[in-house]
């Protein structure tokens, strides 16, 4: 054998574990950031579950306090209010800051779903899908946002949503904006009820860590829990339309101003308790969501 095929052989080994090395270098490239997005994923999946747990939390307060007020026991109380009580329990502010980074991680969660949602759905519906995702977790990072404030500040004062039109209403076009919120709030309450009847809620759960007897409870939660909030929703959208209609800000009203609305009808101890219970029950349904829910995207 010559120097020159000695060469060329040597040549040729060279190349072919230089390919190696580099097919190599490859896989391991590979599977390093698979187990990268398998843990930003998993991450992700844990944060969704801790900000419906909070959620639930807040709407299972909500529940309780307006079901006592219901029976002369307190007043009604929103989401903002729950937010209040809870400041003056003992631990409250360091309570409060969990609460609001549970908020945040469930707009976190959502504005992910928004975006990474691979389901099975026409354009349309995609589209307001997701766009009804990001504005739900906006609404309580605005909550959490809230929360934070009340835990670090001295003033129990947290904006309400007389407030918030108030600023709305100040802005050009401001009339025009309110009724625009006005109508998305009652098309959200709609939303909620249809889901209701067609009870596709349930898709959110995982078979199989959901048994037949824990389905029949949580579907029964959701039912009434969403048709509690939607029914409570299209009444808050309807406030705003008055506000935005009369140019009034004192005529929109939150949560806890619905709830007091509701008491001073013809029954509305009725009126309030089985509303209240709806919106308690709603909690315990996010409360299973988290434990049960299904985070795949």
């Amino acid at each position: 054998m010559g120097e020159e095929e000695r060469h060329a052989i040597r040549l040729s080994r060279t190349r072919s574990c230089a390919c190696c090395t580099e097919r190599i270098d490859r896989v391991r490239s590979d599977a390093r950031r698979d187990t990268i997005e398998h843990h930003a994923v998993s991450t992700l999946r844990w944060v969704g579950r801790v900000g419906y747990l909070a959620k639930g939390l807040i709407y299972v307060a909500v529940g309780v306090l307006s079901t006592m007020a219901a029976w002369g026991l307190g007043d009604a109380e929103g989401s903002h209010g729950a937010l209040r009580s809870l400041r003056s329990e003992p631990l409250g502010q360091f309570l409060l800051l969990i609460l609001a980074a549970g908020l945040f991680s469930y707009t976190i969660w959502h504005i992910f779903e928004a975006f990474l949602d691979q389901r099975d759905e026409s354009k349309k519906k995609a589209v307001a899908r997701r766009i009804a995702l990001v504005a739900n977790g906006l609404v309580y990072a605005a909550l959490g946002y809230s929360a934070g404030r009340l835990a670090l500040s001295s003033s129990d004062e947290s904006g309400g949503a007389t407030d918030y039109t108030a600023d709305l209403l100040a802005l050009p076009f401001g009339a025009w904006i309110v009724a625009g919120v006005g109508v998305i709030v009652i098309a959200i309450g709609a939303w909620q009820i249809r889901r209701m009847t067609e009870a596709d809620f349930m898709d959110q759960y995982d078979d199989a860590r959901l048994g037949p007897r824990s389905r029949r409870i949580v579907k029964s939660l959701g039912c009434f829990g969403l048709s509690a909030r939607g029914f409570v929703l299209c009444i808050i959208g309807a406030f705003l339309l008055d506000a935005a209609w009369k140019t009034d800000p004192d005529n929109a009203k939150g949560l806890s101003q619905v709830l007091e609305v509701l008491a001073s009808q013809p029954f509305g101890s009725v009126l309030l308790v089985v509303t209240a219970v709806g919106l308690g029950a709603y909690g315990l349904y996010c409360v299973s969501v988290s434990v049960y829910g299904d985070f795949e995207t």
